[in-house]
């Protein structure tokens, strides 16, 4: 059984890129489990009471035939309230499974090494070069609640604070450092980095980026692809409400670019 995880930050994608995984018929990935919202997390912090540490844990959920067909059946069960088609598969059908976790949680948990030195991990580096539209992404999530979905929304701008703007995009400029960091301390055969707005630049792009990917993990390309819609333009002028403040606020800073890229 081969093993990828996806590296990436948050607001990146991945969620539209763990579901294309999740719908080839030989590719299962767990999604987030580091962080304390997750159902995995809790998992482990039943279980560190044996002493069991975060790499052996993960080692665990690799391997472990009851935690897949646990999650199967909670993977079914969020899909049939859905209305959604359920993606059941039987483990012995397939032939990489995987995890999804944002850089700084890796670090969090002393993973680091863990990531950059298993040579039988595959993986696939997910990376949002304009931390701007990053952040708006953020303040849309936390403004309407909306993670992510299928549907077609309306479009609506969202208003940006200024006073704290610098700040977060520093933050957030702290975080890709450390991001690219990890990437770069592992083996160039067994990563794979997809850049988000390559990515996402067309359908076309979408469909090729998806082929290699699929190779690269050692399954056979399939034209499958997440139904997720992206909520927002490539706009920034339609999606932020004070957009001429934030251009006052950036001009003659080294995030100026953002407003351009």
């Amino acid at each position: 059984m081969k093993k990828h995880f996806v590296l990436t930050s948050g607001r990146s994608g991945s969620n539209y890129l763990v579901n294309t995984l999740n719908r080839h018929p030989r590719i299962v990935n767990y999604g987030e489990i580091l962080g304390e919202w997750t159902k995995s997390y809790r998992l482990y912090r039943f279980l560190a009471w044996t002493g069991m540490g975060w790499q052996q844990y993960i080692d665990h959920l690799y391997n472990s035939f009851l935690f897949y067909y646990f999650a199967q059946g909670i993977s079914a069960r969020s899909h049939l309230r859905r209305h959604e088609k359920i993606y059941f598969k039987p483990r012995n059908q397939v032939s990489s499974i995987g995890i999804k976790d944002f850089a700084f949680l890796i670090k969090k948990r002393n993973l680091i090494k863990y990531l950059t030195l298993s040579e039988n991990i595959q993986v696939i580096h997910l990376h949002r070069k304009n931390i701007l539209k990053k952040y708006l992404s953020l303040v849309r999530m936390n403004q309407t609640g909306i993670i992510g979905t299928t549907k077609s929304l309306a479009h609506k701008p969202v208003y940006i604070t200024t006073d704290t703007l610098l700040e977060s995009l520093n933050h957030l400029h702290h975080e890709q450092e450390l991001e690219i960091s990890i990437s770069q301390n592992i083996s160039k055969n067994r990563i794979f980095t997809i850049y988000y707005e390559n990515y996402f630049e067309s359908e076309r792009s979408i469909s090729d980026t998806n082929i290699k990917l699929f190779e690269f993990i050692g399954v056979q390309p399939l034209p499958v692809k997440s139904p997720m819609k992206k909520i927002g333009s490539n706009d920034l002028k339609q999606d932020i409400l004070n957009y001429h403040e934030v251009c006052a606020t950036l001009r003659g800073t080294e995030n100026e670019r953002f407003l351009y890229e």
